[in-house]
């Protein structure tokens, strides 16, 4: 265990291991059955303490995988919910008078998650094969509603 983070009002474990490089996380609540070793935990590089701190940043709604740069296109209505999701430092790219643009590091499941929270006020732009599995949820959701 390294750190304990919240995201979206719940607990979340950051944990190292020698099985698995870099972080990884778990929901406090959901654990069980846990055993405690006897044994020290290894010291974190300056650099890596750093990096916990990243890692736990850009995973948005704390869905696991590999980060990737996602580019939603946001009406200004829900500017002030980006910025509590994402934080006061992300930017956010001008568009037009009724846009603005979101380039963010974060999963590939979390950026979907977060399109289909949002879907009456932010599109996903890129990556295409990303926005192409949008198009495929909202196909297999109409379905369910005709």
């Amino acid at each position: 265990p390294r750190y304990i983070v919240y995201s979206d009002s719940r607990p979340y474990l950051i944990a190292t291991n020698t099985k698995h490089p870099g972080f990884s996380h778990w929901r406090l609540d959901k654990i069980s059955g846990l055993t405690l070793l006897d044994e020290p935990a290894r010291k974190l590089p300056r650099e890596k303490k750093l990096e916990a701190y990243e890692y736990a940043g850009n995973k948005l709604f704390m869905f696991a995988g590999e980060n990737i740069w996602v580019t939603f296109r946001c009406q200004n209505r829900i500017m002030d919910q980006m910025i509590y999701i994402f934080g006061p430092e992300v930017k956010i790219l001008p568009g037009d008078d009724d846009f603005f643009i979101l380039r963010v590091l974060t999963s590939r499941a979390g950026a979907l998650f977060l399109a289909q929270q949002f879907l009456d006020a932010v599109e996903l732009t890129d990556p295409a094969a990303v926005k192409e599995e949008v198009k495929e949820y909202l196909k297999k959701a109409l379905e369910i509603y005709q």
